[in-house]
Formats: C-alpha cells, sequence, structure tokens
C-alpha cells in the first residue's frame, strides 16, 4: 500500500520527472497489467508477493535509471575513442 500512496501523492506533471511517463500512459500501463495479470490468474495459483503497481513502479524506475547510465557509458566511450583517434 505504501507504493500506491506514493504515487498517489505526485502531481500529473512529476510522473514523466520521476518514472518517465506521463500520467495518462501510466494508467493505461497499469490497466493493461492488471488485466493481464487477472486473465493469467483466473484458475487460481499462489499468489504474488509483489502488486502489479509496485512491480510497474519498479520496472519503470529500473528502465529510466539503466537508459540514463548507459547513455552516461556511451558518452565516456566516445570520448575515450575520440581521444585515441586525435592522440
Amino acid at each position: 500500500m505504501e507504493t500506491y500512496a506514493k504515487i498517489a501523492r505526485l502531481k500529473d506533471e512529476s510522473y514523466r520527472e520521476v518514472l518517465g511517463v506521463t500520467k495518462k500512459v501510466f494508467d493505461k500501463m497499469l490497466e493493461l497489467l492488471v488485466c493481464q495479470f487477472m486473465k493469467d490468474h483466473k484458475n487460481g495459483g499462489s499468489p504474488n508477493q509483489v502488486s502489479v503497481l509496485t512491480r510497474l513502479v519498479i520496472f519503470l524506475e529500473y528502465y529510466r535509471e539503466y537508459r540514463t547510465m548507459n547513455e552516461h557509458f556511451n558518452n565516456e566511450f566516445d570520448k575515450m575513442r575520440k581521444n585515441d583517434l586525435t592522440g
């Protein structure tokens, strides 16, 4: 429930900054994931320890950080390569 409370407090313009997507896109993603989860588990099975909402937030935060980290490494690699070519 803690994740839900944090997400509920976000302003519309903060979604893109924190999660990398707009509120409208986030809500649509969550809706689709919940529908798929219900479809996949209609015959039962053991409950997940982590909610669909929490898993979506974790994924979006990871993807946002991974993309940033990857861009940083690519920029550093390009600088090193340029230095090797000119040096």
